[in-house]
């Protein structure tokens, strides 16, 4: 099961910080997303959770959490190229500019949710507005992750090996970070993820 809230958080791990749940969260869901069984997946977490203390500067918990991704995720099995190879993403090696898919529209994300054009739409418009704020897994804020282009796609195109279809919200970041950069050049990092609060509604599997 993936871990969202702290009350859902196995036992082993709930003594731990409100900084090392967040790993632990980050580090146990990528595992099992990869596979793992839910017990190599609570050990990973707490065992990188661990690692975080109130001391470390966020350099030092940037390249700490690369190391772990470096390691477990980095040169991918043939299975995992069959895998993400049709992800749609775009890799500008001079000017370090990554660009991805955000949010697609009228198909489930990795948890399930599904979201409207409409939807799709409005959360781009208010990133914009709002947000334009970067985080590494959920779980680092940081400044060197700017993003330089926000849109809502007018029609299907490919990009890179993927395709990018008619009302995907696309964005493009600048990457001022060489330790994120290289993740991104090596493929860990696939391209964005949506972290926000909303009101859900439960839909039949009809």
């Amino acid at each position: 099961m993936p871990w969202t809230g702290s009350k859902e958080l196995p036992d082993a791990a709930k003594d731990l910080t409100s900084a090392q749940k967040e790993v632990f969260r980050s580090v146990a869901n990528s595992m099992l997303e990869d596979g793992a069984s839910e017990s190599e997946a609570i050990a990973a977490g707490i065992s990188q959770a661990k690692k975080v203390n109130k001391s470390m500067d966020k350099q030092s918990l940037i390249e700490s959490f690369s190391e772990w991704l470096d390691k477990h995720f980095a040169g991918s099995s043939q299975e995992d190229e069959v895998k993400t190879e049709n992800v749609a993403k775009a890799v500008d090696t001079e000017k370090k500019l990554f660009t991805a898919v955000v949010l697609r529209p009228d198909v489930p994300d990795a948890h399930g949710d599904i979201y409207d054009a409409d939807t799709v739409e409005k959360a781009c418009h208010n990133f914009v507005e709002f947000s334009r704020k970067a985080n590494i897994q959920h779980l680092i804020e940081t400044d060197d992750i700017v993003f330089v282009e926000n849109y809502v796609a007018p029609q299907d195109f490919q990009l890179g090996d993927g395709m990018v279809m008619k009302g995907d919200w696309v964005a493009t970041a600048k990457v001022n970070n060489d330790e994120i950069w290289e993740m991104c050049k090596k493929g860990i990092f696939t391209g964005f993820s949506v972290g926000c609060l909303a009101q859900t509604e439960k839909l039949n599997d009809e």
